[in-house]
């Protein structure tokens, strides 16, 4: 849970799944744990920001989302991260063709290659830079050893 929400943006989902999507967001940040059925459906009872015709369908789907199986926590989260670079590739396409036609309000057409490269940036890699703490005897070694030089008629290259 922890591990892919930051990176899901609203935006990915349509309809009533964005509607369900920020309750669970909601929930989680003020109990940080995922919902029950029943918490989950008190607080959309309680809520009504999904709207009638909206809440009506989310509480048919409620049983489906809220399975008590248990799935691979691995895979979920791979599936879950193409799933994510999927719907910003191709919210970034739509928002591109709503720059192109002029339709968009704030964007130029040279803001098209900035959207695009976010939408491809989408990962759940928290990885940023260099772990200088991780394999610090091999780095000592590798920067300490030994090499065969060639000689150069300069004295500062030998």
């Amino acid at each position: 849970m922890r591990k892919v929400l930051p990176f899901i943006n609203p935006d990915y989902f349509d309809g009533v799944y964005k509607g369900l999507f920020k309750e669970v967001t909601k929930f989680v940040a003020k109990y940080n744990k995922l919902p029950t059925l029943e918490a989950f459906k008190i607080e959309l009872d309680e809520g009504n920001s999904l709207g009638e015709d909206n809440y009506r369908i989310a509480t048919e789907l409620l049983p489906n989302i809220f399975t008590a199986e248990k799935e691979d926590l691995d895979w979920l989260v791979d599936r879950t991260e193409a799933w994510c670079q999927d719907r910003a590739v191709y919210n970034a396409v739509m928002e591109s063709i709503t720059i192109i036609d002029g339709k968009h309000a704030t964007m130029q057409k040279n803001a098209i290659p900035d959207v695009l490269s976010k939408a491809l940036g989408v990962t759940f890699d928290t990885n940023i830079g260099h772990d200088y703490l991780e394999n610090v005897d091999e780095r000592y070694d590798f920067y300490h050893e030994k090499e065969e030089r060639l000689p150069f008629d300069l004295d500062f290259f030998n």
